[in-house]
Formats: C-alpha cells, sequence, structure tokens
C-alpha cells in the first residue's frame, strides 16, 4: 500500500532540499538543480537555488533518444534506454551533489 503523501503545510513546516532533474527537447544535457524550499512565518512558500549544473549526454545515449523520439525506436532500444538512463541520472546526481558538497541525507525529494 502507498502512504499517504503529507500536505504541503506539514512537509513544509521546516526548510526541504529538492534535486530537481531534467532534459530539454535539443537533448544535448541533464540540467539539475538543488533547491531550498521553506515557508515564511506569514505562510507564504518560498525557495532559494543551492546549486545548479549541467551534465552533457553522451552521444550514444543521444541516438536512442532521439531514435525514441522520432518513433524509430525498437522495444529492445526503449528497454536499454530506460536502464540506461536511469543510470546515467544516477550517476550525474552523485557527481552533482559531490562537486556541490551536499550530502545525499540531506536530501528531502528529487523531482525528474
Amino acid at each position: 500500500m502507498i502512504p499517504e503523501l503529507p500536505k504541503p503545510e506539514e512537509w513544509l513546516s521546516h526548510s526541504r532540499y529538492v534535486l530537481g532533474i531534467m532534459t530539454g527537447t535539443s537533448v544535448d544535457a541533464v540540467d539539475m538543480t538543488l533547491a531550498k524550499f521553506f515557508r515564511l512565518k506569514s505562510g507564504k512558500y518560498l525557495f532559494s537555488i543551492v546549486e545548479h549544473s549541467s551534465f552533457e549526454i553522451p552521444e550514444h545515449l543521444r541516438i536512442f533518444i532521439q531514435r525514441a523520439i522520432d518513433n524509430e525506436a525498437r522495444t529492445s532500444e526503449i528497454a536499454y534506454l530506460n536502464s540506461a538512463l536511469a543510470r546515467y541520472f544516477a550517476e550525474a546526481t552523485r557527481i552533482f551533489l559531490h562537486k556541490s558538497k551536499f550530502p545525499l541525507n540531506k536530501l528531502d525529494a528529487i523531482g525528474v
């Protein structure tokens, strides 16, 4: 059973660190931003950027991504891409946090 998610006001009752991960339509890089989210006493929610960086996507992965976008990829290529991108995102996250000197155990959420 999936646990119920806390309400925003409960989850943000103290500061939270969230890592956002995305790729753009150019499929050239993975962009990462570490942000600190918090709530003011007035109840207003704010965030600040702690760190950001981009990681170039390797050429062989870009080819598979483009084939998938163009609806030309075989099922085996989609399966490979699913696994390969997950590993690439995980390794890029590890490098990003290490370079940022930000401990993984302080990270509250990752959004992809």
